[in-house]
This record gives C-alpha cells, sequence and structure tokens, in this order.
C-alpha cells in the first residue's frame, strides 16, 4: 500500500469521527485527539503534494477532493470543546479554519453568488450577521443539497461520485456561515464576561441596570380615523354614533373578559349525564337493531340451503334418467 492510499484510507476514518461527534457530541480529549490526527493529516498532504498551486478544480482527482473537508472540520472541533478557560481561544482558532476553509473554495471558485457576497461581508467588517432573507434561502438550499446528498449516495458511478463531493462541499459552505455566526456572538458574550470580573465600573453599571424597575407599558392613541367610507365601520349599529363615544366604546371593551363561562358546574354535570344516558340509550337500539338483522340472515341462511338441496336432487333425478351420449345420434 502506497502512502497515498494509506492517507486515503486514514482521512476517511477521520471524517466518520468527525461526523459521530458532530451528531452525537463528543468529550474534549476526544475532540483534542481528533484534531490533532486532521493536523498531522495534514502535514501529509503537505509532503504528498496532493495539490498543486497552479492547478485547476477540475484538475483535482476525485478521491482528492474529500481533503478539502479538513479545515472546516478542525473549525468545528474547535467550537465543540466546552472547556471554559480556552473557550475564547477556541472559538479564535475555529474561526481561523473556517475562514481558511472557504478561501480555499473560493481559490477554486466554488462558491456561488449567494456565498460570494455572505464571504464578501464578513472579510469586509469582520462583523457576520444573517439577514432574514439569507437564513431562509440558506435553510431552502441545505434542504435540497441534503435530497440531492441522499439520492447520490445510492448510485455507483464515478461521475455521480464527484457530484456527491460538491454537493457535500456546499451543505459545509452553510454550515460554515452558521458557525461564524453562532462564534461571533458567543465572542461578544465572553468579551463582555471577562469585563464584567475585570473592570468594576463595568460591573457596578450592569448590576444597576439589573436593579431598574421593569418600565411600564407604553400606552399607544388610538389615531384619528380618515375619511373612510363608513357604510361597513364598527360603527354602523351601534348604540353610540359619534366618533368620541365610540372611541370610549372600543378602549372598555379592550380589557372585557371573553369566552366566559354560560352554565354553571350544576348545569354542565347535569348535560354530561343526559347526553351519556342518550348515548346508552342509542347504543342499546342500535345492538337490539344488529340481533334482528343477524337472525333474518339465519333464517334465509336456511332457506337458501333448501333451495340448493332441491336443485341438486333435481339435477341427480335428470342424470339418470339421461344416460350419458344418449342424445348423440350422429356416430
Amino acid at each position: 500500500m502506497d502512502n497515498q492510499t494509506e492517507l486515503h484510507l486514514k482521512f476517511q476514518i477521520l471524517l466518520r469521527l468527525a461526523d459521530q461527534y458532530e451528531q452525537e457530541g463528543s468529550d474534549d480529549q476526544k475532540l483534542i485527539d481528533l484534531i490533532e490526527k486532521f493536523q498531522k493529516a495534514q502535514q501529509d498532504i503537505i509532503k504528498e503534494k496532493i495539490f498543486s498551486p497552479n492547478e485547476e478544480f477540475e484538475e483535482i482527482q476525485t478521491e482528492n477532493l474529500r481533503f478539502l473537508f479538513l479545515p472546516f472540520y478542525v473549525g468545528l472541533a474547535l467550537t465543540q470543546i466546552q472547556f471554559i478557560d480556552l473557550r475564547q481561544k477556541n472559538l479564535v482558532s475555529a474561526d481561523y479554519y473556517i475562514q481558511e476553509f472557504l478561501k480555499l473554495l473560493d481559490h477554486y471558485q466554488l462558491l456561488n453568488p449567494q456565498q460570494k457576497k455572505l464571504w464578501k461581508q464578513f472579510r469586509d467588517s469582520k462583523k457576520f450577521e444573517f439577514q432574514r432573507e439569507d437564513k431562509i434561502l440558506n435553510f431552502k438550499e441545505t434542504k435540497q443539497l441534503t435530497l440531492q446528498i441522499q439520492n447520490l449516495m445510492k448510485i455507483d458511478d464515478a461521475k455521480q461520485a464527484r457530484d456527491l463531493v460538491l454537493a457535500q462541499i456546499q451543505v459545509k459552505v452553510y454550515q460554515s456561515f452558521d458557525l461564524l455566526a453562532q462564534n461571533q456572538q458567543e465572542m461578544e458574550i465572553l468579551k463582555f464576561r471577562d469585563q464584567l470580573s475585570k473592570d468594576k465600573n463595568v460591573k457596578d453599571q450592569y448590576q444597576q441596570e439589573l436593579q431598574k424597575p421593569i418600565p411600564k407599558m407604553t400606552v399607544w392613541n388610538i389615531p384619528k380615523p380618515q375619511d373612510k367610507p363608513s357604510i361597513f365601520s364598527p360603527q354602523q349599529g351601534c348604540k353610540h354614533c359619534t366618533e368620541a363615544e365610540l372611541k370610549q366604546e372600543l378602549i372598555a371593551k379592550v380589557w372585557q373578559p371573553t369566552n366566559q363561562p354560560t352554565m354553571t358546574l350544576d348545569e354542565f354535570a347535569d348535560m354530561e349525564i343526559d347526553n351519556m344516558k342518550k348515548q346508552e340509550a342509542m347504543q342499546k337500539k342500535a345492538m337490539e337493531e344488529q340481533k334482528k338483522i343477524d337472525e333474518e340472515k339465519d333464517d334465509d341462511k336456511d332457506f337458501w340451503s333448501d333451495q340448493q338441496t332441491l336443485k341438486d336432487r333435481h339435477w341427480d333425478d335428470w342424470k339418470d334418467a339421461n344416460e350419458k351420449g344418449a342424445g348423440n345420434k350422429m356416430r
């Protein structure tokens, strides 16, 4: 077995472990071991000269495409490590690897226009904010790609194998943007926590904010109605027909309880008992009718049985009177 074949086998094992840890979770030590193995694989990839700076994406062999996942999975593993003392440092390292993953794909022109827009926004501002439209589009694209991956995994073909890896790469791109946004939010929280522990003024200010009373609910005035047709407005048919009185009536009804009980508990219990009695009577009547039908079926069964017996007897008498072949006179 040559070095590249062995490298491919080891890397496949690492990818399976990474997917398992992503789905099921793992302890920090296993994640650290996984990161070290990925970094060892990175050195072997460089040593074997798997990639060339001048080659195009179409020139990369299909079996080598999976090596492109390496920086993504290292960044993902770093975000999964929960050791609080190194949490902030790990998030910074995770962002570095995830950005290297996106840089790599951008170099090979594997980012679509929407992904390029998000990537440019992050590079220019270093502050990644998902717009609602981007979140919806990413969710739809990921769902569609997941279905495509499931279908491609059922086909054993060289071209389909390359398409499968490309679809998996696209899913990891969308996951990368999610990770960058999540890491950024968590970094802001961790930095604020550090400020609270180090800066007494910030801590005092924060405590003062916590002790402030909850602000009262804002009361909004009802806007003055414009000159609009009122033929189907609530004002028609009400007992107050002036605008001021209608406004007061609507305000008074805002906090009135609705859907109040229309009967007492005793009345409700009596109604339930009556319903139960009616149901029992209906069930009893249905059982009697079913019994009557069954009896009629038994009588009909005896009648048709007698008719069949009589028909069989007539047929036997006819066969006795007419022997087989008696009517054939053409021999």
